[in-house]
This record gives C-alpha cells, structure tokens and sequence, in this order.
C-alpha cells in the first residue's frame, strides 16, 4: 500500500514539475490565487475534478480572500453579492460587462503584479 501511495505522490509531482516548466517556459510572470480547495469540494459540480490535482504543492501568491470575481477589473469597484450562477459580472459603477472567469483573471494578474512591486 505504501508504494502505491508513493507511485501516486511522485506522479502527481511529475505532471507539476512538467506544468510548471512549461508555464514558465511560455510567460515571463505568473500569479496565482490561493484557493480554498476544502470550500470547492463541497460544489458537487467540481467535486469530481478536483481531488488530487495538488494545485497547492505548485504556489500560491495571492491571499485566499481577494475578491477577484466579484472585482471589477475596469475600474476596481467590488460588487457586494456575486452568486455562482452568475457567469457574466456586470459593473454598476462604470457599466463594463465580462465574463467571470477573465474577470478574475485580469485582477490575478494585477494583483500578482503590485505584490510583485512591494516585495
């Protein structure tokens, strides 16, 4: 049993170790979110996809409680309530629509980047 655990555990380092080269090979920086991985699993919807991925053993940059999905990343105002069904934020503020997911990605990057200046 112990070596079918350690098969897995080098294995799941292998496929990060070949996953970080290749991300590093492509971009020249990289921000990543802290996730709470333990909150995603009780989504029955993602619950499969997840287990033993090991997201956390490659890095994390960017505190677990940044509101990047509910940040507009046009003019920074933070929406209260952003639900999971919603799949396009709208901003009140400034009327700039876009997908969640790039949504958030853009306030990744930008967020990466000023912690990046402070250190």
């Amino acid at each position: 049993m112990a070596k079918v655990h350690n098969k897995i555990k080098n294995t799941r380092n292998t496929i990060n170790h070949q996953a970080s080269k290749k991300l590093i090979n492509l971009y020249d920086f990289i921000g990543l979110e802290s996730l709470q991985v333990k909150n995603m699993l009780k989504n029955r919807r993602l619950s499969k996809a997840i287990p033993n991925k090991a997201w956390s053993d490659l890095a994390s940059k960017i505190d677990t409680y940044y509101p990047s999905s509910k940040t507009c990343s046009n003019c920074s105002s933070v929406k209260e309530r952003l639900l999971l069904e919603e799949r396009i934020i709208s901003c009140s503020k400034c009327s700039f629509e876009e997908d969640r997911g790039i949504n958030a990605s853009i306030n990744v990057l930008n967020e990466a980047l000023r912690l990046a200046r402070i250190e």
